[in-house]
């Protein structure tokens, strides 16, 4: 599970699928159908939500709590990302 306007959703659907495990990508309206379309050709779930990064957060973030199979991959805020 990532939240992503781009670039970070990318980068955990192709490892994702590299890994054979599934991806659920959620990004906001404002994502252009190209980021979209890659993340579904690299075999992500696509879920476009809310107006802001905050927004998607806060659903990935409601997601990974309601089923403990999931876990979050934050778009920037972990060490071995920056």
């Amino acid at each position: 599970m990532a939240s992503s306007g781009g670039n970070a959703g990318l980068s955990v659907a192709y490892v994702s699928r590299k890994l054979g495990i599934n991806s659920h990508i959620i990004v906001p309206k404002v994502a252009s159908q190209k980021v979209i379309n890659v993340l579904m050709k690299y075999g992500a779930t696509v879920e476009v939500f809310g107006e802001t990064s905050a927004d998607v957060n806060r659903r990935a973030l409601e997601l990974t709590q309601k089923d403990p199979n999931k876990f979050y991959v934050h778009p920037f805020d972990h060490p071995l990302l920056w």
